[in-house]
């Protein structure tokens, strides 16, 4: 998985960011990710 160079201050906007933001908070995809990061105890992959 690639980092990203956009900051935390930056707004993207475009095409398909609602939606994909959405996908992201979707709480089946919040509780996937939850359970990667306690798996791998924070630390990148």
């Amino acid at each position: 998985m690639r980092a990203s160079s956009i900051t935390a201050g930056e707004e993207v906007t475009g095409p398909g960011t609602t939606q994909l933001m959405e996908a992201v908070v979707e709480r089946g995809n919040m509780l996937t990710a939850l359970h990667r990061v306690e798996s791998n105890k924070g630390a990148a992959e």
